[in-house]
């Protein structure tokens, strides 16, 4: 087994359900609730994409960012995992190898890394190191992360602070803060 060596560039964490993969769709499509949906053998597979998630992450490649998926599986679901890895091999295979599944979000990543999640308030992500920006929905009450409700505007943020995210990331290597 060889050493993995990433790229030395910021991370983004983007979450599957609800960020890229349109979970909420498919249960109200199919009349059940989110918790009746995650364990039906299969249903992760035939998620859409959301729109512009696909489109959106490869802007996020092509401008120089190391994005991984960080998702969550339903304990009750012996499925999901699988089911995750083959929807991101079928629609986003470039990340096929760059995908962590984990129950505690909070036990990922860096300060200057990034998190994409419809529900930070789930699976510890609020307590993300990094920048948390919260996609979709309504935004934080008490403001505690910044809102994207498309990706669109999750594009355009990481296009207007570039300079300054790669800034954080070196700052970081160099000097450990």
């Amino acid at each position: 087994m060889s050493i993995r060596n990433y790229p030395e560039t910021p991370r983004i964490y983007v979450d599957m359900d609800g960020v890229v993969a349109d979970f909420e769709r498919a249960f109200l499509e199919c009349n059940l609730t989110a918790k009746e949906y995650k364990l039906i053998p299969g249903s992760y597979e035939k998620l859409l994409p959301i729109p512009g998630a696909i489109e959106g992450i490869r802007e996020l490649l092509e401008l120089g960012f190391f994005v991984m998926m960080l998702t969550k599986i339903p304990s009750q679901n012996p499925y999901a995992a699988s089911e995750k890895l083959i929807w991101i091999k079928k629609h986003l295979p470039e990340l096929h190898d760059y995908v962590i599944i984990t129950p505690d979000k909070g036990a990922v990543g860096t300060f200057s890394d990034h998190l994409i999640d419809d529900h930070p308030e789930w699976a510890n992500a609020h307590n993300f190191p990094g920048m948390v920006i919260k996609f979709n929905g309504e935004p934080d009450e008490d403001h505690s992360h910044m809102h994207c409700q498309n990706w669109t505007e999750v594009v355009e943020h990481f296009k207007t602070h570039r300079n300054i995210i790669f800034e954080i990331y070196k700052a970081e290597k160099e000097y450990g803060c």
